[in-house]
C-alpha cells in the first residue's frame, strides 16, 4: 500500500547546501527569507527535513526575534536588538533531546519563549512541584488539570457528537463550505460544552482563539522571520478576556450572589440541563441500554468541577478563582487552535492519496460509524482501524509544525554536532520527531498495534510511537528524577482527539465530499495556510442533495414602473393562472410548496419555494413548462429574462440565479430532510377519498 506518498517537483530542491550558498552569496537575511518560504510550504519543508535527517545536521540561521536575555531588555528607554542566531532542530534524536527533560537541575531546555503570551500558564513554566509558589509549578498545574480532564473522559464521546452536530449544522446546509470555518465552530462548541461556557460565549471563544492562535504562531515560529507588532498584544488581551469570563463562570458555578447572578445562573443551568438530556450510542455498555443520557452519567463541566473544589490532591493548597481561570483560558485556546488545524490537515492528507487509498479510509470511517454510532475513541476494532489512518495523517503533518525552546546552557545535542550557545532560541521541527522508517514520504499506513495506547509498557521513551512525537512525546514514562521524560507533551491531546476523530469521520462520510476548484482555472483551491502554521481557508463541497433533499428558492424581483399598473397585472396573471400553476407544480413532483408576496408598496415581488434536487434542473423544467405564462408574468418585472422563456431555459436559470437570496446564516430547516415530495404524496394519497380541489384520490 503506497499510502501517504506525496510527489514533489519543486526546483531547486530545498537543502542545507542551497541555504549555505544563498547565505554566502546574498547574506544571512536573504537565506533566512528563503528558509521561511521553505518552512511555510508543506512540500518544501518535507524535502528540507529529508536532507537534514540524512545528514543529521541542525541549521543555524539569522533570526529577527528580540534578544531578550539581556538586563536592559525590559527597559523601554533603551534600544532593543532584534538580531541573533537561532537553530532549526529536525533529526529525531535531536528533537527527542529537545523534548526530553535533562537529569540536571534546572533542565537543559527552557520553555520561557511562551512567557511573551503571559508566563503564568503551565506552557511557559519549567519549575517542578517543589517550587515556592505552587501556581508557578508546571508539575502542580499539570497534575491538577490532568485529574480534572480524567473525570471528563467518559463524556468526551457524547460531547464530541453534540459539538459536531451543532458546529456543522449551518455550513453543511450548503453544497460548498469552508472546512476551516467548520472545524473552528465544532471546536468552539466542544470546549464550550466540556468546560461549561454558555451559548452566548461562543462568539467570544471564536474570536479569542483566533487572536491567541496568531500569538502562538508568532512565538513558535513567526518572530524569527516576520515582524508583527500586534499579534502578541492582541493574544494577551484575548487571554485576559477569556480568563475574566472563566473567573465569572467559576464563581457562578460555586454560588450565585445577588439577583443578577441568580438570573444568570438560571439561564446557564437551563442550557446545562439541555446538554445533559442529550443521548448518545455507547457500544461499550454491554449490560446497560446502549442509548445513554449525559444526565445518567452525572456530567458536570470542568469549571463546575473546579468551583466545587474537586481534585486538589496536587498539594495542601487550593488554587484561587483567578488561577483556575488562567488554566481554563490556556486549555481552551490551545484546544480550539489545534483542532482547527488538525481537521484541515487530516482531510488534506487524505485527499493527497490515490482514489483507491482514499476509498479504503472512507470504508474504515463507514465501518466505524455503522458499528459504533456516536462512539469513536475506545479499543473497539472498527474505531481503532479508522483512528490509525487519522494518526498517520497527523504524524505526517503535525498540526503545530513548530515549537520553541531556549537553551539554558551551552548544549551539543550529540558528538560532533553544532553547539548551541546558552540563551539561544531553537525551533523544534515537530514533523522531524515523528520521522519513521528513515523516509519522510511515509509510504505505509500504520497498523493498529502502533497506536500510542498499546505502547504504554515500553519504558524507553525513544521507542514510543512516532505519532506521539507530534504532540510533544508521551508523558507516562519518567526519568530518574521522577519527572516525565516529555514534560511539556500536550495535555489536551486526548481531549482534542475525541472531537477530531468524530469530526473527520463524519466529514469523510458526506456524499461526494471533494475539494473545491477555482472557477477560472479549474485548479484545486486547496488548503490555505499562513506561514505554514495557521489554517486559514479550505474550500470543500459535497453532493448536498443526497443528504438534504430540499432546497429553498427565495427570489426578490423588482416590479416595473409605473408600479401600481404592473403590480395589478401581476395579480391578474396569478389569479387567472392559479389552476395551471398548481397543476404544473403538482405534476413536477419535486416542489414542496410555493408562494408569492408583494412587499414595500408593491415595488418588490418575492417568490418562495422549497424543492427537491438541483437548482438548474428545477428552474429549467419550469421554464419549459410555464413558457407562455412566464412570458406574461415576467414582462412586468424590471430587467426581466429574454423571451420566449421556453426556448431559452439556460438564460432564465441565470436570470433567477442573480436574484436568489440566501437564507440568513444559511439556516433552512426541514423536518424531513431525507424525504422527497413524491414519497410524501404517495404515502398520504393512499386510500384517500377523491379530492375535488386537486382532482386526485379515490380507488
Amino acid at each position: 500500500m503506497t499510502i501517504f506518498t506525496e510527489a514533489n517537483t519543486a526546483k531547486p530542491q530545498p537543502s542545507l547546501e542551497t541555504f549555505n550558498k544563498v547565505s554566502a552569496s546574498h547574506g544571512k537575511a536573504a537565506a533566512s527569507r528563503l528558509l521561511f518560504s521553505w518552512l511555510s510550504c508543506d512540500r518544501a519543508r518535507a524535502i528540507l527535513y529529508t536532507d537534514m535527517v540524512e545528514k543529521k545536521k541542525m541549521l543555524e540561521f539569522e533570526s529577527r526575534a528580540l534578544v531578550d536575555n539581556e538586563a536592559d531588555c525590559n527597559d523601554d528607554d533603551r534600544p532593543k536588538r532584534f538580531r541573533q542566531s537561532a537553530y532549526l532542530v529536525v533529526h529525531p534524536d535531536h528533537v527527542q533531546a529537545a523534548y526530553r527533560n535533562a537529569d540536571d537541575n534546572p533542565p537543559s531546555w527552557s520553555h520561557s519563549p511562551y512567557k511573551d503570551l503571559g508566563g503564568t500558564f503551565m506552557l511557559a513554566l519549567d519549575e517542578p512541584s517543589g517550587a515556592p509558589d505552587p501556581f508557578h509549578s508546571h508539575d502542580a498545574q499539570r497534575a491538577y488539570c490532568y485529574q480534572l480532564l480524567q473525570q471528563l473522559t467518559p463524556h468526551f464521546d457524547a460531547i464530541a457528537t453534540v459539538a459536531f452536530k451543532a458546529g456543522a449544522a449551518l455550513a453543511l446546509k450548503q453544497r460548498k463550505f469552508d472546512l476551516a470555518e467548520v472545524a473552528e465552530m465544532v471546536a468552539c462548541y466542544y470546549v464550550a460544552s466540556l468546560f461549561g461556557f454558555s451559548q452566548a460565549d461562543l462568539p467570544m471563544l471564536k474570536s479569542s482563539a483566533q487572536h491567541i492562535g496568531n500569538g502562538l504562531m508568532q512565538v513558535n515560529f513567526g518572530q524569527h522571520f516576520i515582524t508583527d507588532a500586534v499579534a502578541i498584544p492582541q493574544a494577551k488581551l484575548a487571554l485576559a478576556k477569556l480568563s475574566n469570563r472563566a473567573a465569572e463562570l467559576i464563581d457562578l458555578y460555586d454560588r450565585p450572589v445577588g439577583k443578577g447572578q441568580a438570573d444568570h445562573w438560571r439561564d446557564l443551568l437551563k442550557e446545562l440541563d439541555e446538554l445533559r438530556d442529550y443521548w448518545f450510542e455507547d457500544p461499550t455498555a454491554h449490560t446497560a441500554p446502549k442509548k445513554q443520557l449525559l444526565k445518567a452519567r452525572n456530567f458536570r463541566p470542568l469549571m463546575q468541577l473546579m468551583a466545587q473544589g474537586q481534585n486538589t490532591s496536587q498539594g495542601t493548597f487550593g488554587y484561587s478563582t483567578t488561577e483556575k481561570a488562567i488554566l481554563v483560558a490556556g486549555l481552551v485556546s490551545g484546544t480550539i487552535t489545534n483542532l482547527r488545524a488538525a481537521v484541515c490537515i487530516a482531510i488534506r492528507q487524505f485527499f493527497l492519496l490515490s482514489a483507491t487509498d482514499l476509498d479504503t479510509i472512507r470504508t474504515a470511517a463507514a465501518n466505524a460509524r455503522l458499528k459504533h454510532q456516536d462512539a469513536n475513541w475506545n479499543d473497539l476494532p472498527e474505531a481503532a482501524a479508522f483512528r490509525a489512518y487519522l494518526e498517520e495523517a497527523l504524524r505526517r503533518n503535525p498540526p503545530p509544525p513548530f515549537v520553541p525552546r531556549r537553551a539554558a546552557h551551552k548544549i551539543a545535542l550529540d558528538p560532533g554536532s553544532l553547539v548551541i550557545p546558552a540563551g539561544s532560541l531553537i525551533i523544534i521541527a515537530v514533523g522531524g520527531g515523528s520521522w519513521l522508517d528513515g523516509e519522510f514520504s511515509m509510504q505505509r499506513a500504520p497498523s493498529t498495534a502502533e497506536r500510542p495506547g498499546t505502547l504504554a509498557s515500553k519504558a524507553n521513551a525513544s521507542s514510543a510511537c512516532p505519532f506521539s512525537m507530534a504532540f510533544g512525546g508521551r508523558p507516562e514514562t519518567t526519568n530518574n528524577a521522577g519527572r516525565a521524560d516529555h514534560l511539556h507533551s500536550c495535555i489536551g491531546k486526548d481531549m482534542a482527539m475525541y472531537s477530531l476523530n468524530y469530526t473527520v469521520r463524519q466529514l469523510l462520510l458526506l456524499p461526494g465530499l471533494t475539494q473545491s476548484l477555482d472557477d477560472s482555472t479549474g485548479e484545486i483551491l486547496g488548503l490555505t495556510k499562513r506561514a505554514g502554521f495557521i489554517c486559514e481557508r479550505y474550500p470543500m463541497e459535497y453532493e448536498r442533495e443526497k443528504l438534504l433533499r430540499q432546497s429553498p428558492l427565495q427570489t426578490v424581483l423588482y416590479v416595473k414602473n409605473p408600479v401600481p399598473e404592473h403590480a395589478a397585472a401581476l395579480r391578474q396573471v396569478l389569479q387567472f393562472g392559479a389552476p395551471f400553476i398548481e397543476k404544473v407544480l403538482r405534476d413536477a413532483r419535486h416542489v414542496h410548496f410555493a408562494s408569492f408576496m408583494l412587499l414595500d408598496n408593491d415595488t418588490k415581488l418575492v417568490l418562495f419555494t422549497a424543492y427537491d434536487g438541483d437548482f438548474d434542473a428545477y428552474i429549467g423544467h419550469f421554464a419549459r413548462e410555464f413558457g407562455p405564462l412566464f412570458d406574461r408574468f415576467f414582462s412586468h418585472i424590471e430587467n426581466g429574462p429574454p423571451t420566449p422563456i421556453a426556448e431559452q431555459p439556460f438564460e432564465f436559470v441565470q436570470f433567477l440565479r442573480r436574484f436568489q437570496q440566501p437564507a440568513v446564516g444559511g439556516l433552512f430547516f426541514s423536518a424531513y430532510p431525507h424525504v422527497q415530495t413524491h414519497q410524501i404524496v404517495s404515502h398520504f394519497n393512499k386510500n384517500r377519498d377523491y379530492d375535488f380541489f386537486t382532482l386526485e384520490g379515490g380507488a
